[in-house]
Formats: structure tokens, C-alpha cells, sequence
């Protein structure tokens, strides 16, 4: 089985940490997805590469390729999304728990709680890597470090088409310089200059900027959806206690 893009991204950097754009706790609806939309004569060899990306058995035996655990708000309710009656059932074990705190004290404990059963799927592989535990972004802990990080199904799927007929990467691919013209062409795009150039933006201008304001809406939106899912089963649990 020949490797796929993020192990071949892998390989020009031993020393990089491979970290994935999905928490585990959501890997599995997301490898259903890709999976759906992959063609009959691909979907077996498909299936293979994504379990090698995360399966249960590899990570509790420290086998899997990946040490980091990135999550953030739209993972987070992705994963609740995923078991509601699960998570329904825990954020009413920490409101009873934790009578004092509000709704944004239990939705933030449940935000962690994603975040450390996330890491505790994958840490094995994490210890088997000399890391010591496993890396979360934006909520507990990031491990310093450069990553590979694997996409959501919007972006894998396209790689995985295209994965058969990308020539192996030399060492140290990731480092290299683009291809002569490379960025003269992609400096005809207003954004990429005013991202890419030292004055190309103000301060200010940070919070309309494309990528960073889809970015914000997009975590304001799950983390304002995720508020009312622990408001609503806050409100149930603290009806039933009264």
C-alpha cells in the first residue's frame, strides 16, 4: 500500500511533530465521509490509508503516525454532535458537580473534557514518540513544535484523488523554495500580497482579513451553538434538582 500525502509530507521532516486537524473523537464520521464520495475501484485502498491516519487499536498500542491532538470549538461540537446523549449525560454530571458555576463554567469543563479524551485515545502513541503526552491546541496545552497537520473532508478527499499520481517528495520538500514563478503568479492576488508582506496590513485590518475573519466566524458559531447545548442541559438538569 503506498503512503498517502501526510506520510509523505511526513517523511521529508523525521524531527517535525505530526499533529491532525480533527480531534479522534470525530476521525471516525469524518473517515465516513471521505469514504462515501470515493470511487468503487479506490474506496478499499482509501479506507486503509485513513485507518493508518487513526484506529483505535494502532494508537492503544503506540503504533499510530500521529502524536498531536489539535481541537477547537467547531471540533468540540462536532464531537458532542457525534454522541449527544453522552454529552448530554456529562454536562449534567458536572452541573450537579459543580453547583456554582454557570453556563460558560460547565461549557468550558466540557470543552476540556473533549480535549482530554481526545489526548487519552492517542497518548500511547504520544509516550511511544518520547513526547510524554499528547498535544492540544486552544484549550490545555500545545507542545512547541512544527506540524504536518492533516485537513477536514473538504480538503482530504481532493488530496486522496490526486495522491496516486504525486512523485515522491525529496528530503526536506517542506523547506525548499517554490518553483520558479510560483510566487510572481500568486503575488497578482490582492490577499496573498497583503498577507504575505511585511506592511501589507495594519493592525486594524486583522479582523476583516479572509482566511482570519472565516476563521472567527466559524469558531464563534460553534462555540456560541455549543453555549446552548450545555444551557439547555443545564437547565434541564437544574429543573430536575429543584
Amino acid at each position: 500500500m503506498p503512503p498517502h500525502i501526510p506520510e509523505k509530507r511526513a517523511a521529508t521532516n523525521p524531527n517535525r511533530e505530526n499533529g491532525r486537524d480533527s480531534s479522534p473523537l470525530v476521525s471516525e464520521t469524518r473517515k465516513k465521509t471521505v469514504l462515501a464520495a470515493a470511487p468503487d475501484a479506490k474506496r478499499a485502498g482509501w479506507d486503509a490509508r485513513l485507518t493508518r491516519l487513526f484506529n483505535f487499536q494502532a494508537a492503544g498500542e503506540g503504533r499510530m503516525g500521529f502524536g498531536g491532538v489539535p481541537t477547537n470549538p467547531p471540533l468540540s461540537l462536532q464531537a458532542i454532535r457525534n454522541d449527544p446523549c453522552f454529552w448530554m449525560a456529562e454536562i449534567c454530571r458536572m452541573a450537579a458537580e459543580n453547583p456554582g458555576d454557570d453556563v460558560q463554567g460547565i461549557c468550558r469543563k466540557t470543552c476540556l473534557d473533549v480535549v482530554r479524551r481526545s489526548a487519552a485515545l492517542i497518548r500511547p502513541v504520544s509516550i511511544d514518540q518520547g513526547k510524554g503526552g499528547t498535544a492540544s491546541s486552544g484549550h490545555t496545552e500545545k507542545i512547541a513544535g512544527n506540524l504536518v497537520c492533516t485537513r477536514p473532508p473538504g480538503c482530504t478527499a481532493p488530496l486522496m484523488q490526486v495522491g496516486d499520481r504525486l512523485p515522491a517528495f525529496g528530503p526536506c520538500a517542506i523547506a525548499g523554495a517554490p518553483p520558479a514563478g510560483v510566487i510572481a503568479r500568486l503575488r497578482q492576488l490582492p490577499r496573498f500580497r497583503q498577507a504575505r508582506d511585511f506592511s501589507g496590513m495594519k493592525p486594524q485590518d486583522g479582523s476583516s482579513f479572509g482566511a482570519f475573519a472565516a476563521t472567527a466566524g466559524g469558531f464563534a458559531a460553534a462555540a456560541r451553538t455549543t453555549v446552548d447545548c450545555a444551557a439547555r442541559a443545564l437547565e434541564g438538569a437544574r429543573s430536575r434538582a429543584a
